[in-house]
Order: C-alpha cells, then sequence, then structure tokens
C-alpha cells in the first residue's frame, strides 16, 4: 500500500541515509520493527514504544533530500494537494474564527483561504505563487513570528526530518484559546500485509492515534485533545468516486468505536487528523 499518491518512493544507497538510532521525538531507544521500507541497505519503519512515533530507520541525507525535492518539483506542480477544498475548510472552520492563520506546508494558500475569507494568513512553503495580498509567504518556520489563532500542519509533519523541533516551534506560535490542527499518514496496521511504501524518503514519519493521543505528555502542552480520529476524506464523489468510497468504507469502523473508547481497534484508514485546543 502506497501512503500517498503525491510522493514516489526512491531507493537510497548507503552514502545517502544517516542511521537514526533514537526516536526523533522523544530520543528513546526501545523502538519495534514494523515493516521494511527498503532493501539493501536495509530501511525499516520502527515504531517508539514511549510516544507512539513511527520513523524511518535511516534519515536521508540533506543533499540527497534537495536532490529528491528538487527532481519532484520539477515534474509536480506546487499548489493544493487536497482535492476538496471546501470540505476541508469546514472541517476546521466549524471549530474557529481565525484572525490570523499560519498554514505550514500550505503551498499557495488555497485552504487557508477557504477556512476564512478575511483572516491574515502566513503560509510556510517553496516559493508558491499566492497571487493575494493576504497571504505572507515564507520560506522558513523560523522566520514565523506572533501568535496564530490557528495553526495548520496539514499532510507535512512526515516529510520533516527534525520533526521534534519543527512541531516545538508551531505549538509555540500558538495562541491562548487557539486551534492546532494536523492531518498526517498512518499505514502501519497495514504492515501485516507485506513491506509499506510510505513514499520514502518524502515521508519518513507515519503518525497515528498510538502518537497524537500521548502528543500533549510527550511535549508536555497546556492544551485539551478536542479529537483525534481518522483524517477527512480527501476526495470527492464526482472527482474519485471509487477512491471515495473505498476511503469512507475504510474509516468508517474507526469512527464508530471512537463513540465509545479512545483507543480504536480498528485502524486500517489510511490518514489520521487531530485538533488541539490550547490554553
Amino acid at each position: 500500500m502506497r501512503a500517498a499518491a503525491f510522493h514516489e518512493s526512491k531507493h537510497l544507497q548507503a552514502t545517502a541515509l544517516i542511521s537514526s538510532s533514537t526516536c526523533p521525538v522523544c530520543g528513546a531507544s526501545d523502538r519495534r520493527r514494523v515493516a521494511p521500507i527498503q532493501a539493501e541497505p536495509d530501511v525499516w519503519l520502527l515504531t517508539c514504544r514511549r510516544c507512539g512515533l513511527a520513523s524511518a530507520s535511516h534519515m536521508p541525507t540533506r543533499e540527497a533530500l534537495e536532490e529528491y525535492y528538487s527532481r519532484y518539483y520539477q515534474q509536480n506542480e506546487l499548489g493544493v494537494t487536497f482535492v476538496g477544498k471546501q470540505a476541508f475548510a469546514k472541517n476546521i472552520a466549524k471549530r474557529c474564527t481565525p484572525r490570523r492563520i499560519l498554514d505550514f506546508g500550505g503551498g499557495d494558500g488555497s485552504l487557508s483561504k477557504a477556512i476564512s475569507p478575511t483572516a491574515e494568513i502566513v503560509v510556510v512553503d517553496y516559493a508558491a505563487p499566492t497571487g493575494d495580498s493576504r497571504v505572507t509567504l515564507l520560506k522558513e518556520l523560523s522566520e514565523a513570528s506572533g501568535s496564530f489563532d490557528l495553526v495548520i500542519a496539514s499532510a507535512v509533519l512526515e516529510h520533516v526530518p527534525e520533526i521534534r523541533i519543527t512541531m516545538e516551534r508551531l505549538f509555540r506560535l500558538v495562541a491562548p484559546r487557539g486551534l492546532f490542527y494536523a492531518r498526517t499518514p498512518y499505514v502501519q496496521p497495514f504492515a501485516s500485509f507485506g513491506r509499506v511504501d510510505v513514499g520514502f524518503p518524502g515521508h519518513l514519519h507515519d503518525l497515528g492515534p498510538d502518537f497524537w493521543n500521548r502528543v500533549i505528555e510527550t511535549f508536555q502542552l497546556q492544551a485539551v485533545l478536542e479529537a483525534s480520529r481518522p483524517s477527512i476524506v480527501e476526495t470527492s464523489f464526482a472527482s474519485h468516486p471509487v477512491r471515495t468510497l473505498a476511503a469512507y468504507a475504510l474509516k468508517a469502523p474507526c469512527h464508530l468505536e471512537l463513540l465509545f473508547h479512545r483507543n480504536p481497534w480498528w485502524r486500517f484508514v489510511g490518514g489520521w487528523e487531530v485538533f488541539l485546543r490550547f490554553r
């Protein structure tokens, strides 16, 4: 199974890999093997027993990652990777009415603009055209300042080697009573069917309920977990009827279980989303 349609896998040689002996988030060394990602040299998907993060056993070098993305962006238009942007916007807007939005990895800012027609928007991403004076484009997260009523990290955290530093920066930018939203791939449950194609080295991490249900304790946040659930279906019946139907069918049992308890048995959902309300 492929984690996402937007990033092709690439086999890396040993010279392009750096062994990651500890969990990139909590630093624990107690990690179990979930599934092989590539062979010769071997790269495994490992799950941390302490914080629940699943990550590749080896990270690509900076040079290998730059080369990978330079080829990727030559072949793909940078913009929106979520087909049903109005559904996405409604999914978030019903929980907040933001005046300032930080969209980490937000492409051209279309999703944030769909959430609010009046909010000031700061997008952190590669140089994507926006054509909107409301949107400020930054290349690095470290350039963002102030606080934001809404911080979005949709389909981006899985790409970041330094995931703990990145998440800490994002959390610090959330205003009091502000909302943090993340959407991430979650393919670990499919590992029993064989090798998992996570889109390596584009995708370096796999984040599901085991991670997100502990994130407040892991990062010692002053926040409340408003929702932790299968991610919203990113396609529509009009654009991709078969794929959309399959996605709803896979996610439905988990949604049903979540009505009764926090840790569902059915986890074949493909992706996860979380809403954190900061105090």
